[in-house]
């Protein structure tokens, strides 16, 4: 293990369970796995405004959501197009707390139907504690 933490270029009796580092394709493995995030998150993006950003007639049933609050904000792309590093702007969520503002807008739109909440605990659904007022 020493031998590969030193070299790990160097092809050794490791190399059955860990991978060399090949110098020539690691900067385009990197360019891909940018290119990967990029249109990920672009792609999530362009869902968010034209599908859930949209104020659907209830007639359109499959994309009707009842919009009673603020619209979802988009994500931040960690890339531009040239994917040189973005800075997230305060219009953006980053993805590490796009999860809560998912979480945020179900509760919202459960209370507003009065709907139970329910979470997984183990592959079981069990019912949440009734929200108070100040959540």
């Amino acid at each position: 293990m020493d031998e590969w933490i030193q070299n790990p270029t160097a092809r050794t009796a490791s190399d059955k369970i860990l991978p060399y580092v090949d110098y020539a394709t690691a900067p385009e493995t990197l360019t891909k796995s940018k290119e990967v995030r990029y249109n990920l998150v672009d792609i999530v993006n362009q869902v968010i405004t034209n599908v859930s950003n949209i104020n659907f007639s209830p007639k359109v049933d499959p994309f009707y959501y009842n919009q009673s609050g603020p619209v979802p904000p988009i994500l931040c792309n960690l890339f531009n197009l040239d994917l040189t590093s973005h800075n997230c702007g305060p219009a953006e969520v980053d993805l590490d707390n796009a999860t809560q503002i998912i979480y945020a807008r179900e509760r919202r739109h459960r209370i507003h139907k009065k709907e139970p909440m329910y979470k997984l605990d183990g592959g079981v659904e069990v019912e949440w504690d009734k929200p108070t007022h100040e959540e």
